[in-house]
């Protein structure tokens, strides 16, 4: 605004000029010239065409440059708009794909599988129905998982990789202790102590996974305590310890979000 402000005094100063200069140098050359009206007459009409010409430029100058720079404005503006567009679209697929992944990771899924080990207080014997369940859950963080890291690898600014470095984390420690849960179970099932130096997890047959160090310790702990006991205390904690995780993958999520929403706002 203050750019056209400045080329529009401009104008003026300079068609003042003209205006005024050129009376003068008109009568001038006619005190030159006062014995030939024929001169006087050439110059008039020459001088003339010289003012006329030179401001219908000066002012198609003017309005090109004004023309310009709005196109350039206008263009700005819309390539301003396409990015918030496209912004918004992808936010709205990473909010879609957060909510899909936090259900993978809900507390209550948990639940249900240790709900599914001991049912009526025995046992359950269907060890691949068990499996199955705990397969179920694990396919489907790992989905989820995948879309959501798709999508935020897609973009980089330090929310993102904040937030990328919670959800790696908060995925590692929900798998291991998924695999904490089959070893239980597994080893529940079969009526065998737990050995937590080697097992091999049912889920994956060609990899050896180890039992966490937290497994480890609470069944090193309450030494007077049978193995049975000690595996159905280590069932009682895990409900809090997948609570805990949620929390932790749910606050970075809607940080996150909340975050590029106001980066998103600040394109336009």
């Amino acid at each position: 605004m203050k750019n056209k402000t400045k080329k529009y005094s401009t104008t003026i100063v300079v068609l003042v000029i003209i205006i005024v200069v050129c009376p003068f140098l008109v009568s001038l050359m006619m005190k030159l010239a006062s014995s030939d009206n024929v001169w006087i007459g050439f110059w008039g009409s020459y001088l003339g065409s010289i003012i006329s010409a030179s401001a219908a430029f000066y002012i198609l100058y003017i309005q090109r440059q004004d023309n310009h720079a709005e196109n350039e404005q206008i263009i700005n503006s819309q390539k301003k708009e396409i990015e918030y567009r496209q912004g918004m679209d992808w936010l709205n697929e990473l909010r879609n794909s957060m909510t899909d992944n936090l259900a993978s990771y809900e507390p209550t899924n948990v639940i249900t599988i240790i709900n599914l080990i001991y049912q009526e207080g025995k046992v359950n014997r269907d060890a691949l129905f068990v499996i199955n369940e705990i397969k179920r859950i694990q396919n489907n963080l790992i989905r989820t998982d995948s879309a959501v890291e798709l999508l935020v690898t897609a973009q980089q600014n330090e929310n993102l990789t904040l937030y990328n470095n919670v959800r790696k984390t908060s995925y590692l420690q929900y798998c291991q202790m998924l695999t904490d849960l089959q070893i239980i179970y597994i080893n529940i099932h079969n009526q065998k102590e737990i050995d937590t130096s080697k097992h091999m997890l049912i889920i994956n047959e060609d990899n050896d996974n180890l039992a966490s160090d937290n497994l480890k310790k609470a069944l090193n702990d309450n030494k007077d305590m049978n193995w049975e006991d000690k595996l159905q205390v280590v069932l009682n904690k895990m409900p809090y310890q997948f609570s805990e995780n949620y929390k932790l993958i749910r606050q970075a999520s809607l940080n996150c979000i909340r975050a590029e929403q106001e980066r998103i706002n600040g394109i336009l």
